[in-house]
């Protein structure tokens, strides 16, 4: 009994290690950590200090998301290496970006209440205006 509990807790490090890889991503962890999506849920139901690492980790991988997300709204200068050259660009603004963010936090402020094509036209054209004036 003792090497079965044994073999489950480094089951468990496996898939929580698996999982923070993975970026949160479940089937690629268990496919990594050789479990069923099935005993992590088991796992995750069923003992607390589990579902709460795996919760930081869903927490970590959404923070990492939305920093992506800011850097897309935002622009972002690029330093990389070419042939052992050193290359420098800039990413403008992404309006794709601007507006699901805008759609998103927009109607807490009700920025998007007309929900018609109409208004989400308006508010690309606005969005478009601000960037070409940045």
């Amino acid at each position: 009994m003792a090497n079965v509990r044994k073999s489950t807790v480094l089951k468990k490090k496996l898939m929580l290690e698996s999982l923070a890889k993975c970026k949160g991503i479940i089937s690629h962890a268990c496919k990594i950590a050789c479990i069923t999506e099935k005993t992590h849920r088991d796992w995750y139901n069923n003992d607390n200090e589990y579902k709460e690492t795996v919760d930081a980790i869903d927490l970590e991988s959404t923070d990492n998301t939305i920093s992506k997300l800011y850097e897309l709204i935002e622009g972002v200068t690029v330093e990389t290496t070419v042939k052992g050259e050193s290359v420098v660009y800039t990413v403008p603004p992404n309006l794709g970006a601007i507006i699901y963010h805008l759609k998103c936090k927009g109607r807490k402020r009700n920025m998007l209440e007309d929900k018609s094509i109409d208004s989400i036209d308006k508010l690309t054209e606005t969005v478009e205006r601000f960037i070409i004036q940045a």
